[in-house]
């Protein structure tokens, strides 16, 4: 099998996927307890308003008719509009986004320099002390959930390159 035929399945793989991401995706949103008119309407709205408020957001219509028109929207990236800010959903995302970028890209940067550093050093001395602890790093390193690292980063890199990369970088 050549690349390209390998290259042009795998793209074509996507498709399902995505589909079964969007179709997760809406049903979750819609698994949410209570009713989104309700929640979008204020504290003191008649019933009008909230039946206003369902017609406004396509909620009446069947739920496959509702799936149909979230693909739409999302294909034209249209994303909605935030419950909290009333802003378009894209508009709150935008700001956040290069931040996130800067954050990813650094973050594989120091992987792949610690995962490089780490394989050179265990294939030079394999069996070795120092390819065990290569081994034992790496593996501890990966065991460690993303979420208790955050808060210790954060608090903790006032001088880290990391920092910089988000402070100084990202607001160019």
């Amino acid at each position: 099998m050549s690349f390209s035929s390998f290259l042009i399945r795998r793209l074509l793989l996507i498709i399902p996927v995505l589909i079964a991401v969007a179709f997760i995706v809406f049903w979750m949103i819609r698994l949410i307890p209570g009713d989104p008119a309700i929640l979008m309407a204020d504290e003191d709205a008649t019933p009008e308003q909230i039946e206003a408020l369902r017609e406004r957001w396509g909620l009446n219509d069947p739920i496959p008719v509702q799936f149909i028109r979230f693909i739409e929207n999302v294909f034209q990236g249209d994303f909605g509009t935030s419950i909290r800010s009333g802003k378009p959903v894209f508009e709150e995302i935008m700001p956040r986004f290069r931040n996130t970028i800067v954050l990813a890209l650094s973050a594989c940067f120091f992987a792949l320099l610690g995962g490089i550093t780490a394989g050179i050093v265990s294939s030079v001395k394999p069996y070795s002390k120092t390819d065990n602890v290569a081994i034992i790093a790496i593996a501890v390193k990966n065991s460690i959930p993303v979420e208790s690292v955050t808060p210790i980063m954060k608090n903790n890199t006032k001088n880290c390159a990391i920092n910089f990369l988000i402070t100084k970088v990202a607001k160019v």
